[in-house]
């Protein structure tokens, strides 16, 4: 846990701050100190320019860049926050519909997670490490295809004709897949906010909660 923890700090700080700053600033001491050294008699002044150049190429540019990733992660976080939103409501509106058999509320809901969907495109990381877009990307999709088989439960000839066309598209427990995916999609967004895998597994243990419609399942 410490090492993994320690691992993600260091990722973290790099890109907060970059190796290049703390090296012009340590550059920038060594230097003053040397030219204070020689020149005693303008100890003070060396100090000065030394503290100036400091600010000027270390920790303005630091701040800024700081700044910067703060505004990317707050960005981050939003797109995070409304794609889960619909997301999570889309299942819940599917989840009703198919226990009631009627799909008012699905067309609204599914517009709503398409637009949340398509912002992720722009802000979610896909690396080898934690490939948020693959993850969210494939809980859109699981949840489009739980969408074709409620349409399908409410009567929808077209969704019934499809999904006879492709039955191993839409296996019986396809929404448990949902759940699982939806699952995913959480961890590897915690983990991209910061977490370790360990905790954002642990927070979605504690989170998702199956509610008796589900269970119903």
């Amino acid at each position: 846990m410490n090492s993994e923890r320690s691992s993600t700090w260091w990722v973290r700080a790099k890109k907060e701050s970059g190796d290049v700053f703390a090296v012009v600033g340590l550059l920038l001491i060594v230097a003053g100190g040397a030219l204070a050294t020689a020149f005693p008699m303008a100890a003070t002044a060396i100090i000065g320019v030394t503290g100036a150049l400091i600010v000027a190429f270390v920790a303005y540019p630091w701040q800024k860049n700081r700044d910067r990733t703060l505004q990317k992660e707050n960005e981050r976080r939003e797109i995070y926050r409304r794609f889960l939103q619909a997301a999570n409501g889309h299942y819940a509106v599917l989840t009703l519909a198919h226990q009631s058999k009627n799909s008012e509320g699905i067309k609204d809901s599914y517009l709503s997670l398409v637009t949340g969907a398509a912002d992720l495109a722009a802000y979610a990381p896909a690396n080898e490490e934690n490939d948020v877009l693959k993850a969210c990307q494939r809980y859109h999709q699981r949840l489009l295809e739980y969408g074709t088989v409620v349409e399908a439960v409410c009567g929808d000839e077209r969704a019934k004709k499809f999904i006879e066309k492709n039955p191993d598209r839409y296996p019986k427990n396809l929404s448990s897949l949902v759940k699982k995916e939806r699952r995913r999609a959480f961890v590897s967004i915690r983990m991209d906010l910061g977490e370790t895998k360990s905790e954002a597994e642990h927070a979605a243990t504690v989170y998702f909660v199956a509610t008796p419609r589900e269970d119903e399942k």
